[in-house]
């Protein structure tokens, strides 16, 4: 409409104001090749974090050659980026941004955090097998790669410990962990050829196959004639 006499219209004042953090941003989760960032804004605005192992990259996110960006468009308040794909035990310094809808921008500082190991997903191994036997009982010597339980399977019979049948073998087992074990095997039929097969799991559940492939043996001795001459 046409504005009467005495009548003036303001133009509104352009947003020029960038939103702010309400909440640091601050790195919520953290594993071996990803790392999560949370924080707040008072407006909805989109979001753009860069992270790199140089922390000079950072220094205008606007310009940046970071090894590692992550974008997210939505307008929100609530903000969350997760930069993945990283390498495990190593310090990734990290920097966040955000914008309103009128594109004014803010920075945080940079920070830095450190991922963890890697998961250790590998089993034991297992060697340096050696015995020593007496006439009832016997002494199993070997090592493993890291410290680690074990169980000895063992029998007589060849067939029963080299295709691991645990209803025809027996057991003897040690739960504490270490690299380097000594179990005694009790209870043995003197003058008897017995075979035995090993296997350990770690502090982290991982557990090995039997060891070695083909059964190790030993024998034990002859009951000692105790009967005087007639």
């Amino acid at each position: 409409s046409i504005p009467r006499r005495g009548e003036a219209r303001t133009v509104a004042t352009p947003d020029t104001t960038p939103p702010k953090f309400t909440t640091r941003p601050q790195v919520t989760a953290v594993s071996s090749d990803q790392i999560t960032v949370r924080w707040n804004s008072d407006e909805a605005s989109v979001s753009f974090g860069a992270a790199d192992t140089t922390s000079t990259v950072l220094d205008d996110l606007g310009n940046t050659d970071a090894a590692f960006e992550v974008v997210d468009q939505s307008l929100v308040k609530t903000h969350t980026l997760t930069f993945s794909d990283l390498e495990a035990e190593t310090r990734y310094y990290w920097r966040v941004a955000m914008a309103d809808a009128k594109g004014n921008r803010v920075e945080s500082n940079i920070l830095s955090v450190r991922t963890k190991a890697a998961p250790d997903t590998t089993a034991p191994g297992i060697w340096r097998f050696a015995s020593s036997a007496q006439i009832d009982r016997a002494i199993i010597k070997f090592a493993t790669s890291e410290p680690a339980n074990s169980t000895i399977i063992f029998g007589p019979s060849y067939n029963a410990v080299s295709t691991a049948e645990i209803d025809s073998v027996e057991l003897k087992s040690d739960s504490e962990l270490k690299k380097n074990h000594v179990v005694t095997l009790t209870g043995l039929d003197p003058s008897t050829r017995y075979y035995y097969r090993v296997k350990s799991k770690d502090a982290a559940g991982n557990e090995s196959e039997y060891h070695p492939e083909n059964p190790k043996d030993f024998k034990t001795l002859v009951l000692p004639d105790t009967e005087p001459p007639k």
